[in-house]
């Protein structure tokens, strides 16, 4: 298949965009470490989140071990994961495309 700057091209459209596809997701990993207050604390201050929402991902990880908690592009990403690595709370980054 194509990638969609190729086809532009192709067509002699859009040759002058510049389409990032930088973008990462940041997913929250259960432990067997941390309380789950210390991960909703952590995720209403890193994340910015209500921590109704906090506590609702801090419930999808712990009973399907794991849960994305913030999605952007791979700087901002990279960022939270190292302020949640301070912390001592695991996460990981999944990159790809964005939809």
């Amino acid at each position: 298949m194509k990638e969609l700057t190729n086809i532009l091209n192709d067509e002699g459209i859009g040759h002058d965009i510049n389409i990032d596809r930088s973008f990462a997701v940041l997913v929250l990993v259960n432990d067997d470490t941390n309380e789950a207050e210390y991960i909703m604390d952590a995720l209403v201050e890193v994340c910015d989140m209500e921590f109704d929402d906090a506590l609702k991902r801090a419930a999808e990880a712990h009973y399907t071990g794991e849960t994305i908690i913030a999605d952007g592009d791979n700087d901002y990403i990279n960022n939270l994961k190292k302020q949640f690595d301070k912390l001592g709370i695991v996460t990981k980054i999944q990159k790809g495309d964005a939809a």
